[in-house]
């Protein structure tokens, strides 16, 4: 395909105004290597002639439904296209991301993603930026119907390669994880057991994303539930005591002793007339 296609670009340029520039296209596209964005470079002059570009996306669009990112032609064809700053080429290169948004081709919107962080990663271009927030609202939105139903096409490994690319996605991925799958009275290393990740990694991840250790965050976390719950009068103390994993009244009590410096029904009194107050 990779030859076909380079071959009807010409046969559909030859003595047309467009034929040079195709010929000139074919040279870039042989000399650039899609696994190497700064291989890229020789792309982006050819972007710059709009009449050519526009010629060649609606070219395209005939030729095919979207590239296949399988081909190196037509994924390099899709980067020159990116960086061409015309509207109608912006068109053609969000219709491409769009195609495999709607498809459910996980690979397809990640080499779209792959590609706008590499050309514009500091916004250099400008008029992706749209793209960019498409892609960022689709893949949080896959997330969490990920998180929530575990409908997405979209898998754990898909979102971590997304955070790579998508730097509003970054953070958010990890922490609605965290946040979605811990559950009470569940350790660090099982917790990170449900993240998917190792416990040496979770745990140096988290430092970075929530300023703090994780036993140190679930501790914290435990502390406010059982205020939360004690807050409520119709909650028992023993209910609270076995909703946080104590296997007796009187182990909730020397644990409410310890970090709280009271008994649980003292606690309790207490926290009530502050929110009397």
């Amino acid at each position: 395909m990779e030859y076909i296609l380079i071959e009807s670009l010409k046969h559909d340029s030859f003595r047309t105004q467009w034929e040079a520039w195709v010929l000139e296209l074919a040279e870039a596209v042989r000399q650039t290597d899609i696994r190497i964005p700064r291989t890229w470079t020789i792309l982006k002059p050819l972007s710059e002639n709009i009449q050519a570009m526009i010629w060649l996306t609606e070219k395209l669009r005939k030729l095919q439904s979207a590239p296949s990112f399988e081909n190196k032609t037509e994924t390099a064809l899709y980067i020159l296209a990116s960086f061409c700053r015309n509207n109608r080429v912006l068109g053609y290169v969000i219709d491409t991301y769009m195609y495999q948004y709607k498809n459910r081709n996980a690979h397809g919107l990640l080499v779209c993603a792959k590609i706008l962080h590499a050309i514009s990663p500091e916004e250099e271009y400008p008029h992706l930026n749209f793209l960019y927030n498409l892609m960022a609202g689709n893949v949080i939105s896959e997330f969490k119907r990920h998180m929530k139903t575990n409908d997405s096409f979209m898998t754990e490994s898909d979102f971590r390669l997304a955070e790579k690319y998508i730097p509003d996605f970054k953070g958010a991925g990890f922490r609605e994880t965290v946040l979605l799958r811990v559950t009470a009275n569940m350790t660090g290393e099982e917790l990170a057991k449900k993240c998917h990740m190792s416990n040496t990694v979770f745990r140096e991840r988290f430092k970075h994303e929530f300023g703090m250790n994780v036993s140190q965050w679930l501790r914290e976390r435990k502390k406010k539930r059982i205020a939360g719950m004690l807050k409520n009068p119709a909650i028992p103390l023993y209910r609270v005591a076995e909703n946080n994993g104590f296997k007796s009244e009187s182990t909730f009590s020397d644990y409410c002793k310890r970090n709280f410096n009271k008994t649980p029904l003292q606690l309790r009194k207490e926290l009530l007339a502050d929110t009397v107050r």
